[in-house]
């Protein structure tokens, strides 16, 4: 990344987690210093000219997403489960799909059923449509069930199948 773009290697943003938690999820930036500053800036749009060249490589490979692991150590994720939104969206999707705050009982996850089995959400509608996917999850959770998720995600990175 230092070698394609100016600023830094890592992206921090704040994220809503178990019970309404805020924490500082951590990826790999992907995009230009700076693009996600307005709110219409959090969702990407199929190519989306703030997205670096090495960061589409990133994103199709899902490479992006490894510091996560960092959050899932320090206790703010898991590995599998509903994936964390950014806290200023959740009362623009709350009125779009009432519940989607209902996510917030579990730990949010690096993937989940709505990567696998969703598409990715360029606008809040779609985000919201995550919603079905992510209760099914977290009504049937298991540790094959996550099992199943993690092999179909590790499938789609090496088929470079990330957004």
């Amino acid at each position: 990344m230092k070698l394609y773009s100016r600023g830094p290697v890592f992206y921090k943003r704040s994220r809503l987690g178990l019970h309404r938690k805020g924490f500082d999820l951590i990826k790999f930036r992907t995009m230009n210093e700076g693009s996600d500053q307005k709110k219409s800036g959090l969702r990407t749009q199929v190519l989306d000219s703030r997205i670096t060249n090495i960061g589409r490589i990133l994103r199709k490979s899902y490479i992006d997403e490894l510091p996560q692991f960092w959050n899932v150590f320090k206790g703010d994720m898991s590995i599998v489960g509903p994936r964390p939104e950014f806290p200023e969206l959740y009362v623009d999707l709350e009125k779009i799909v009432s519940g989607f705050t209902e996510r917030l009982v579990v730990r949010p996850g690096i993937t989940g059923l709505a990567q696998t089995q969703y598409k990715h959400a360029h606008n809040d509608i779609e985000a919201a449509g995550r919603l079905e996917y992510d209760m099914k999850y977290i009504e049937t959770a298991s540790f094959f069930g996550d099992l199943s998720i993690i092999v179909q995600t590790v499938l789609r990175s090496m088929k470079f199948k990330g957004s």
